[in-house]
C-alpha cells in the first residue's frame, strides 16, 4: 500500500512508510497445520510435514499445494525423517512409537512397521545407512533395522530426556544430548559409548516444566542443545541452543563458540555447502559461516513466531515451519545477498519520539531498540545487553538526543542521534526492571516497578536509595508542580531483610503519610508526590463506605487523569471511576462501571470520555459529573489513543481495524482495515506513528488540525 486511494475515501491519511507485504526472499506461504510444524522432510517432488495436531501431510514442493494426508490423529507427531535413498519415511510420536512408511511405485507411502519399545515420548530420529536411531524421553536411544522392524540395540547412559540427535553420514556413529546438557558420542556398529563429552547437570521438573539443566562448565553450549548436525565432508559436528558450538568430530575439541543472543533456543539447523553456511531456525532465520561462526545474514522469518522446523532443497530454497502451523519458502541466495527490513521479532511494546534528534525509538520483547527517522524508516537496530524485555522511560531535561531505556537490573542512556548506548547505569538489584522514571531534578529520578520498592536514583553520583513502603508504585502523571502516582497492593519483593547486592548499600527512609492501619494485601491508594519533598507522600485511600463493583479480589488505582488543578479522575481495577478533590482530600463521587474492562479513560475539553472493551463511548460532563451522551464505537476494542491536538480518539477494533472519532462532534473520521495488528499509537505534530504486533512501525501524515 503506497498511496491514499487504496485506503478508501474516508481516510484522510497519507502513508509515509513503505508497506512491505512480501520481502524479496519470500517465495511461498502456506497454512499446513493447526499447530506447530515439528517435523519436516523433503524430496524431489514433495515436502512432508508433521505437527502437534497429530497429522502427517504431503505437499507439492513448488506450489505448497496439498497432495495427501498420510496420517490424521490426535497424538502429536514430533519429528519425521527420510531415509538417504528416499524410499522410507519415519515418524516419531507422543505415543512412544516410531512408524515406518515405505514408498510405492506410484510414489505414495504406505505404513510398513510400527516400532515399539520406548517408554517415553520419541523426540528425534536419524537414519544411519541401513539403521534408524530414535531418541526418547525415557533417556535411551534405540537402534533399529527399519526395513525389517527389528530392534538391534538399546543405548543407555543418559539420565534424562534425550532431545537432540545426529548420526554420521557414513552410519557408524551418533551424537546425542539430553535436557540436563549431557552430550555423548556412540559407536553404532558396536553399540557402545565412545565419548562422554559433557556430564549432565542437576535437572528437576515443576508442573511439567524443567528447571535447571544449564551447563556451567566452560565447554559446550550453555544450555541443553535443541538440535545437532554432523557434517562429514568438513569433519565438524555443530550443537545448537541459544548459542552455537562447532566441534572437531575427531578430537572433539571446540572449534568456535558463538552466542546468538536469541530469545528462544534455535530449534533446527541445516547446512548449505555452496556457501559453507549453517542456516538456523528459532525466533529468526539466520545464516552462520561454518568455519568461523560469523553471522552471514539475519531475517525476521515469520515476524518472530517461533520456528520449529526447516529444510533445504538443492541448496536453493529454504522451507521453515512455525508454531502456528504455517510454512514459508525462501530464496537462500536472496536471503544471503539482499538486506532484510529492520524490524522487531515481537510486538512493538514502547513507541517514543525524541524531538531534538527528530528520531523515533521502539522496543519490544526481543532485547533490542530500533531507531527510526521522522517518517518511521528504520535506521539502526541497537542490541540491549542481556535483555529479554525493555522499556523506554523517556528523556530528561538538558539531555538532547538522549533517552533512557530499562532492562533487568540496568538503565541505559541511548543516544538516538548516533544510535548507540552512551551509558549504562547498574541498579542495586539485577532483578529490578524499572517501569517508569519520575524526574525530580536534572540528575535525580525516582524509579518505580510493579513488584519492587521505589528507588531514588542519583544518576550523577550513581547512588541509590530504596524507600520502604507496604505497597509498590506503578504509574505517574504530572499535575502542575507535583505528581499523581498509582500503586499496587502487594508485599514488595525487596524489603529491609532483602540481600541487596549492589555497589552502594541501600538506605531506607520511612515515607511520611503511610496509614499503618490500612491493609495493603487487597487495596492500595493513589498518592500525591512533590519532587522537592520526595520522602513525603499524601495517600488517598477509598473510604470504607464505598461500595464497588465486586469484580476483583484486589482494589487498586490503575490510572489517574487530572480534570482541573485540584480534581482528579482515578480508574480503579474494578473499572469504577473515582472523582477526587485532592485539595480538600475527599472523594466526590464514584461513577460505577458499565463494562468489564476500559480501554481508555481520558479528559478532553471539559469532558470525561471512557471507552469499554464492548465499544461503548461514554461522555461525562467534568463539572456536573453527569453523563451527556454515549456512542457505540464497535466491538472488541483493544487499544485507544487520544490525539489532543486534533481532538481525535483513535481506537482498534478486532485488532486490525483502525478507526478514529472526533470527540468534539462524535462523528467518525476514518476507518482502515489492514493486514497488521495494531498495538501502539503515537501522534506528533502532523504525523501518527503506529506500532504493530508484527514488530513493524509505520508513519502517516495527518490533516492539519
Amino acid at each position: 500500500m503506497n498511496n491514499v486511494t487504496e485506503w478508501g475515501d474516508l481516510a484522510p491519511l497519507k502513508p509515509l512508510t513503505p508497506f512491505p507485504t512480501k520481502t524479496a526472499s519470500l517465495l511461498q506461504t502456506q497454512q499446513v497445520h493447526n499447530d506447530f510444524v515439528g517435523g519436516m522432510a523433503i524430496d524431489e517432488q514433495c515436502l512432508y510435514t508433521s505437527s502437534e495436531d497429530g497429522s502427517l501431510r504431503v505437499w507439492d514442493r513448488k506450489t505448497l499445494k496439498r497432495h495427501a494426508v498420510l496420517k490424521q490423529g490426535s497424538m502429536p507427531i514430533n519429528f519425521i525423517a527420510l531415509s538417504p535413498n528416499g524410499a522410507y519415511l519415519a515418524t516419531a510420536d507422543d505415543n512412544n512409537e516410531v512408524h515406518i512408511y515405505q514408498r510405492q511405485d506410484d510414489q505414495s507411502f504406505v505404513i510398513l512397521h510400527t516400532l515399539r519399545g520406548h517408554t517415553g515420548y520419541v523426540s528425534k530420529l536419524a537414519f544411519a545407512q541401513h539403521k534408524l536411531v530414535s531418541a526418547s524421553k525415557d533417556g535411551t536411544l534405540k537402534v533399529w533395522n527399519y526395513q525389517t522392524g527389528k530392534l538391534l540395540d538399546t543405548l543407555t547412559g543418559h539420565s534424562d530426556w534425550v532431545y537432540a540427535l545426529a548420526t554420521s553420514p557414513d552410519g557408524r556413529f551418533a551424537i546425542s544430548s539430553a535436557l540436563n546438557s549431557s552430550l555423548k558420542v556412540w559407536d553404532l556398529e558396536r553399540g557402545i559409548l565412545l565419548d562422554n563429552l559433557l556430564e549432565g547437570s542437576h535437572l528437576m521438573y515443576v508442573l511439567g516444566m524443567s528447571i535447571g539443566g544449564e551447563n556451567d562448565t566452560a565447554k559446550g553450549n550453555k544450555e541443553a542443545p535443541n538440535d545437532i548436525i554432523w557434517i562429514e565432508k568438513k569433519n565438524i559436528v555443530v550443537t545448537l541452543a541459544k548459542d552455537i558450538v562447532a566441534w572437531d568430530a575427531t578430537t572433539w575439541e571446540v572449534l568456535w563458540h558463538t552466542d546468538t543472543s536469541n530469545r528462544n533456543k534455535i530449534k533446527r539447523v541445516r547446512f548449505v555447502e555452496r556457501y559453507n553456511m549453517l542456516i538456523t531456525a528459532g525466533d529468526k532465520v539466520e545464516g552462520w559461516n561454518l568455519t568461523t561462526g560469523e553471522q552471514m545474514f539475519s531475517s525476521v522469518g515469520h515476524e518472530g513466531k517461533e520456528l520449529y522446523s526447516c529444510e533445504v532443497w538443492n541448496e536453493e530454497v529454504l522451507y521453515t515451519g512455525d508454531k502456528n502451523g504455517q510454512v514459508r519458502a525462501w530464496s537462500i541466495d536472496t536471503l544471503l545477498n539482499q538486506p532484510e527490513p529492520i524490524q522487531h521479532i515481537s510486538y512493538v511494546h514502547y513507541l517514543f519520539h525524541e524531538p531534538t534528534s527528530k528520531r523515533i525509538a521502539t522496543t519490544a520483547y526481543d532485547g533490542s531498540l530500533i531507531v527510526y527517522d521522522e517518517n518511521a524508516c528504520p535506521l539502526k537496530q541497537v542490541a540491549l545487553p542481556d535483555a529479554f524485555g525493555s522499556k523506554i522511560l523517556g528523556n530528561l531535561q538538558q539531555q538532547p538526543h538522549k533517552i533512557w531505556v530499562s532492562t533487568s537490573g540496568k538503565l541505559h542512556k541511548v543516544d538516538l542521534a548516533e544510535a548507540r548506548i552512551a551509558e549504562t547505569f547498574q541498579l542495586d538489584n539485577k532483578l529490578v526492571e524499572i517501569d517508569e522514571l519520575i524526574p525530580l531534578s536534572d540528575t535525580k529520578v525516582l524509579g518505580v516497578n510493579l513488584s519492587y520498592l521505589p528507588r531514588l536514583i542519583d544518576l550523577e553520583k550513581q547512588q541509590i536509595t530504596v524507600f520502604e513502603m507496604p505497597y509498590t508504585l506503578t504509574h505517574h502523571y504530572a499535575m502542575g508542580t507535583y505528581y499523581l502516582c498509582t500503586s499496587y497492593p502487594t508485599k514488595p519483593l525487596d524489603n529491609k531483610k532483602s540481600d541487596h547486592k549492589s555497589l552502594h548499600k541501600p538506605r531506607y527512609k520511612k515515607m511520611k503519610g503511610l496509614q499503618e492501619n490500612r491493609s495493603t494485601e487487597k487495596s492500595s491508594p493513589f498518592v500525591v508526590m512533590h519532587p522537592s519533598k520526595i520522602g513525603e507522600i499524601e495517600e488517598f485511600w477509598l473510604p470504607d463506605y464505598v461500595e464497588l463493583t465486586p469484580k476483583h479480589d484486589k482494589v487498586y488505582p490503575m490510572l489517574a487523569y487530572p480534570i482541573s488543578e485540584k480534581v482528579v479522575a482515578v480508574l480503579y481495577s474494578t473499572s469504577d471511576l473515582g472523582i477526587w478533590d485532592i485539595e480538600a482530600k475527599r472523594l466526590i463521587v464514584i461513577l460505577p462501571s458499565q463494562d468489564e474492562y476500559y480501554a481508555i479513560v481520558c479528559v478532553f475539553a471539559g469532558k470525561i470520555f471512557r471507552v469499554g472493551k464492548a465499544g461503548l463511548l461514554q461522555v461525562i460532563n467534568a463539572r456536573s459529573l453527569q453523563e451527556e451522551e454515549s456512542v457505540q464505537l464497535g466491538n472488541n476494542i483493544a487499544s485507544c489513543y487520544l490525539d489532543k491536538e486534533r481532538g481525535w480518539l483513535h481506537y482498534v477494533e478486532n485488532k486490525k481495524t483502525w478507526k478514529a472519532i472526533d470527540l468534539k462532534t462524535l462523528k467518525p473520521c476514518f476507518e482502515i482495515s489492514w493486514e497488521f495488528e495494531i498495538f501502539r499509537f503515537l501522534a506528533y505534530q502532523n504525523k501518527m506513528f503506529v506500532g504493530t504486533h508484527q514488530g513493524r512501525t509505520f508513519a502517516f501524515e495527518l490533516p492539519a488540525s
